[in-house]
């Protein structure tokens, strides 16, 4: 297989940012096939610097669609419109090193469906240079980031993200428990390829929908439970209460000392319902 690699670039107002991305892009040792920028209609510079590119690069398309504040659309628009046999997605807000590219089409060419890594600024992700699987995945936090994610394309048609808004801003973590679920081969490579960038859009606002989204992938894949037989009621506490702690750690450092108190509860309440109960489905 001739890897033609497809970038997804979802966009929505971040001018000051995109730049970089697509120069990341562009500077990989291994050549890219195309990249495709997916716009929520941003009301910035986002079209005026995509154009210049364009003016070099004929394999640069810009799409506008309207994602109605789910990200999850514009990387599926993305996929639709993608002609590559691989796909990698990439946030506009953050870039690649330039043999990000390289390094995982050397493992998909050893077999893997998807190929994912830690990125620069990412403050928890597992020391793992191996195959990953299902309750890997599940018993910890959200750790694999889009931006380091590639994967074969025709592994993606019957998988894509999911656009309930029960799960916005955790798609993510939702599609690769779906993609372990039905045995796909994911390799986490413990190398840090890409750079994920820190900023105030991406950061307090959105603290509060990742947890319940988190929690709500959490519930939906236990529910599966009684059909699969993979999760335990022990694993599914401990996964439960180390959501809480966390919140409970994030609302006490700033300050609102209520939540976390009622968060640290549920942590103690979870933890203690994973000692008491064994390993039974």
């Amino acid at each position: 297989m001739i890897p033609k690699v497809s970038v997804i670039i979802p966009n929505f107002n971040n001018g000051i940012y995109i730049k970089e991305a697509i120069q990341s892009c562009l500077n990989q040792t291994l050549p890219i096939y195309e990249i495709i920028i997916v716009d929520n209609f941003s009301k910035d510079s986002t079209h005026t610097i995509v154009n210049k590119f364009q003016q070099n690069h004929k394999n640069i398309y810009f799409y506008k669609y309207k994602n109605y504040g789910i990200v999850a659309n514009s990387r599926n628009f993305g996929i639709r419109m993608s002609k590559g046999n691989i796909v990698a997605f990439l946030d506009s807000d953050d870039y690649w090193l330039e043999n990000k590219i390289q390094e995982c089409i050397l493992l998909i060419k050893n077999g893997y469906d998807m190929v994912c890594h830690p990125m620069i600024n990412q403050k928890k992700y597992p020391h793992l240079n191996s195959r990953i699987n299902f309750i890997d995945v599940y018993s910890n936090p959200n750790i694999i980031i889009p931006s380091s994610i590639v994967i074969k394309k025709n592994n993606m048609s019957p998988f894509e993200f999911t656009n309930n808004i029960r799960y916005n801003t955790s798609e993510d973590y939702f599609y690769i428990l779906n993609l372990l679920l039905n045995k796909k081969k994911i390799f986490f490579i413990n190398k840090k390829l890409s750079f994920y960038r820190l900023h105030s859009n991406n950061l307090s606002k959105r603290v509060y929908r990742q947890y319940l989204a988190e929690l709500n992938t959490i519930k939906y894949y236990f529910k599966l439970n009684s059909e699969k037989k993979i999760i335990s009621y022990k694993i599914y506490c401990k996964r439960i209460a180390r959501l809480y702690f966390s919140k409970s750690k994030y609302y006490f450092f700033n300050k609102k000392l209520y939540f976390a108190k009622k968060n640290l509860k549920l942590f103690l309440y979870f933890y203690s319902k994973s000692l008491i109960f064994k390993n039974i489905f």
